[in-house]
């Protein structure tokens, strides 16, 4: 199983700004720590870069500096509101995709909120495979509980042989 973390931002000939720059030496403390977390666990975390051409861009600036953690928004995990804040030069006059918590709001995203949504997604995959075994042992011990049942009252039916 895995954890996986996508991030999408602008980029410009290589460049991005500046908050994407700092976004992404977030992500990249953050899966430092959630591998020392989940990897004992059987839980590898794997991270893919996603780009944005300007055309892109310009068409949806809130597309841009967007994690998603398997397939859904990191503001989904940790309870945050997307919002948007003047960015840089290179974004032009476009406002920046920002999350705020706690009334705090984030144009770079942290790594500690990284960590705790790639957390949460790993707490509720395991979540779901002990639901799943759970069933597979309910399912398991109806097959198999029956052909016992009837197997112990034929054992209690037969003569017992004198000796």
């Amino acid at each position: 199983i895995q954890v996986k973390i996508e991030w999408i931002r602008l980029l410009i000939a290589d460049q991005t700004c500046p908050r994407c720059s700092q976004t992404e030496a977030e992500i990249t403390s953050a899966i430092q720590h959630l591998r020392q977390i989940l990897l004992p666990q059987g839980i590898d975390v794997v991270f893919e870069k996603r780009s944005l051409s300007p055309t892109q861009f310009a068409e949806n600036p809130m597309a841009s500096n967007q994690i998603l953690i398997n397939g859904r928004p990191l503001e989904s995990w940790v309870s945050a509101k997307v919002t948007s804040t003047p960015c840089c030069d290179v974004c032009g006059d476009a406002d920046c995709r920002a999350l705020e918590v706690e009334d705090k709001i984030y144009e770079a995203i942290p790594s500690h909120l990284i960590v705790q949504a790639g957390l949460a997604v790993a707490e509720e995959m395991l979540e779901d495979m002990v639901g799943r075994s759970l069933a597979v042992q309910r399912m398991l011990h109806a097959v198999v509980a029956e052909p016992i049942a009837v197997l112990n009252s034929a054992l209690t039916t037969l003569p017992i042989p004198l000796t």
